[in-house]
C-alpha cells in the first residue's frame, strides 16, 4: 500500500497477510464487531444480539434449531 501525501512524501508498507487469515487471524472481538456491524444491515439490533449470543454459547444450546430459527430473513 503506498500513500502520496500533500507535501510530496510517500509512505509505503506491505501487507504480507491479510487480516483474517491463518498467519494474521482476527480476534473474537473483531468477528463480532463485523459480524454485528454487517448483519444490523438487514436485521433489527436486538436480533443480532441474541444471534452473537447464541452462538457465542452455542455448546450449551438445548436445540440448535433456535438459531436456525434466529437467522431466517
Amino acid at each position: 500500500v503506498a500513500i502520496a501525501l500533500k507535501d510530496g512524501r510517500e509512505l509505503q508498507t506491505k501487507v504480507l497477510h491479510s487480516k483474517g487469515t491463518q498467519e494474521n487471524p482476527a480476534t473474537p472481538k473483531e468477528l463480532q464487531d463485523k459480524f454485528t456491524l454487517l448483519a444490523e444491515q438487514t436485521l433489527p439490533k436486538p436480533r443480532v444480539h441474541k444471534i452473537l449470543q447464541t452462538i457465542i454459547n452455542l455448546e450449551s444450546v438445548a436445540d440448535v434449531r433456535q438459531l436456525g430459527d434466529l437467522l431466517l430473513v
